[in-house]
């Protein structure tokens, strides 16, 4: 009889300890909410990135081209349902003589769209003509648009 309630009290202690168990993995599974670091996901690059409105500008680097050019590399997205425009660049410290676009004119950012800067011959460009400014540096560069 001694044997019986042995066993009772053993799986009576075995049922205790696998019901604290799934509680404390409910709870730890829970307990981050929707916005745990594991379940957001940044931007990725060596850029900067920043956004306003419904325009997102990624991964902003300059890159030094020849002599006392640069380009401005960089991705900039557009979640409005209205086509956007780039409209000027400015950059400070050290600011470049002059900012030359290619095309010639704004760079129109499709409404849902993206446009990438300077990744190749044929995308849009945005060159900054006689600047030099310290190799690894940082200069500070603002994006004006239309909208």
């Amino acid at each position: 009889m001694t044997s019986h309630w042995v066993i009772w009290a053993i799986m009576r202690i075995y049922k205790s300890l696998i019901s604290a168990i799934a509680v404390i993995f409910f709870m730890t599974g829970c307990s981050s909410g929707p916005n745990a670091l594991t379940n957001t996901q940044g931007p990725v690059g060596s850029g900067a990135n920043s956004s306003i409105g419904e325009i997102y500008v990624q991964n902003v680097v300059i890159a030094k081209g020849t002599e006392n050019t640069a380009t401005v590399v960089a991705t900039i997205s557009n979640s409005g349902l209205i086509e956007d425009q780039l409209v000027d660049v400015v950059v400070e410290n050290p600011a470049p003589k002059s900012v030359v676009f290619s095309p010639a004119g704004n760079i129109s950012i499709p409404a849902r769209g993206l446009i990438n800067l300077g990744i190749n011959a044929q995308s849009p460009h945005v060159d900054l003509i006689e600047f030099s400014p310290r190799q690894s540096s940082f200069v500070k560069i603002t994006f004006v648009f239309k909208n």
